[in-house]
């Protein structure tokens, strides 16, 4: 959902969503580590505490340039309607509720929709932040979208190895 949505003939690859200027605080696998010693290392000051963390504040232009400069791949970001971005699901699957992905259960249950409407409307509209600040004063070598591109050797290809990170 965060990669690219396809490559182009001409080689230029499409990051579709519908966040239209919405962020999302991403975090990387090392951050959270990073962030799990520092809990065991500060028990008296995280103790009962929600460590609101990330590693970079990701719109979607941001994540085209630096992945075309991580890269020198071309890339566009192709901002989507949600309805728009719902069409390239299978309509059966993305409308069975979460509590029940065999069959239709006529429950009331969320569906996969209606859950990822609430989703995207969250990050469309910024409504989770972080202090960017105090992150960065206690892990000052926290990663940026660019140094997880560099370490990771992201490429923009979707593949299963990419799930570990």
């Amino acid at each position: 959902m965060l990669g690219p949505l396809h490559k182009r003939e001409d080689g230029t690859y499409v990051f579709a969503s519908p966040m239209s200027k919405g962020h999302i605080p991403m975090v990387t696998l090392a951050d959270v580590g990073y962030f799990a010693r520092y809990i065991f290392d500060h028990r008296e000051s995280t103790s009962a505490q929600e460590l609101e963390i990330a590693s970079d504040w990701v719109d979607w232009p941001y994540l085209v340039s630096t992945f075309t400069k991580v890269t020198g791949k071309p890339a566009v970001f192709k901002p989507l309607e949600i309805e728009e971005w719902f069409s390239l699901w299978d309509q059966d699957d993305i409308n069975l509720p979460l509590a029940n992905a065999k069959r239709h259960a006529p429950d009331g249950s969320t569906t996969w929709k209606e859950n990822f409407e609430r989703w995207w409307a969250i990050y469309r509209d910024s409504l989770i932040t972080r202090d960017f600040e105090w992150i960065r004063s206690v892990h000052p070598g926290a990663d940026t979208l660019e140094s997880w591109m560099r370490a990771e050797r992201y490429t923009g290809e979707i593949g299963t190895d990419l799930l570990k990170s």
